[in-house]
């Protein structure tokens, strides 16, 4: 993705311009590098891996060797600390979350009191163990407490609530019975569907929310079934829900639960009804 939009915006040039080159193939197979504007010495040390594209998606997702996230070969080794910026695997503080925290906080109107800006004031990087990481003062210690904490209540709140689990499920359904019927054109006038578009990056660019109206509003998504793109059963001619075979024009709708569901149930019962009895006063002894 990140080639085609590189390629798409014709940004090739600018990308030269700025110093930051890809590398090729010659015919003996060896990468070679295209003549480049020279930059500051402290930031080319290393030309080969610090001034190309490959070092841009590796910032993006760093790859590494082991569990103990020592950065895998092609990396910067002596600044290791690059790679912890924007996806950091090591302890997950990072400004892709800082991103999505203040975004999210905003429109669902979660309240967001993690601080970047100061937290950034007060980064530093500094060698640990033979490399070099990003380090934090001990005082931002309850900073960080808050940044965790907000991405706790976002996936409580949000992420993984149980409607946005519903909904998901709602969207997934309506994607399945959906993906035959949307076409979507792609590079070189290949059609794809909603299954093959993500092999065709301009079809992929293509998937945007304007996919939900045009499920909801295309008339043959349900033909072949029983039931609209919602999992709902297709009113008859009256308007009215057609009944099933035991007759029961809601037996779509129900949910039938597995017996850890069940279980839990009986877990969660048998809970309350010990909470009620410790809060209700002793009987008075005769």
């Amino acid at each position: 993705m990140f080639d085609h939009l590189v390629k798409v915006n014709d940004l090739e040039d600018d990308i030269k311009t700025a110093g930051l080159e890809d590398e090729e193939d010659d015919d003996s197979g060896e990468n070679i590098k295209k003549p480049k504007l020279e930059l500051p010495k402290d930031l080319d040390k290393k030309p080969d891996q610090l001034n190309n594209l490959d070092f841009i998606k590796k910032l993006i997702k760093p790859e590494y060797d082991d569990e103990k996230y020592k950065l895998a070969e092609g990396h910067t080794q002596d600044r290791s600390f690059l790679y912890e910026i924007v996806a950091n695997k090591r302890n997950e503080i990072d400004v892709d979350k800082w991103d999505y925290f203040a975004r999210d906080c905003h429109y669902l109107g979660i309240k967001n009191s993690f601080d970047y800006r100061r937290l950034i004031l007060c980064a530093r990087v500094c060698e640990v163990k033979g490399r070099t990481e990003i380090c934090f003062r001990d005082k931002e210690v309850f900073n960080l407490y808050d940044m965790f904490y907000t991405r706790f209540s976002l996936h409580k709140r949000a992420y993984q609530h149980k409607v946005t689990r519903n909904i998901e499920c709602m969207i997934t359904d309506a994607f399945v019975k959906a993906y035959k019927h949307i076409q979507i054109r792609g590079s070189g006038g290949k059609v794809f569907n909603l299954d093959t578009a993500k092999d065709d990056m301009e079809a992929y660019t293509k998937l945007t929310d304007d996919v939900f109206e045009q499920i909801l509003n295309h008339p043959d998504v349900s033909e072949d079934s029983d039931s609209d793109v919602s999992g709902n059963p297709k009113p008859d001619d009256s308007g009215k829900p057609k009944p099933d075979d035991s007759g029961n024009p809601n037996a779509s709708l129900q949910v039938e639960l597995n017996p850890k569901d069940l279980d839990d149930l009986k877990q969660m019962q048998k809970r309350k009804e010990q909470e009620e009895q410790q809060k209700s006063p002793p009987k008075a002894s005769s």
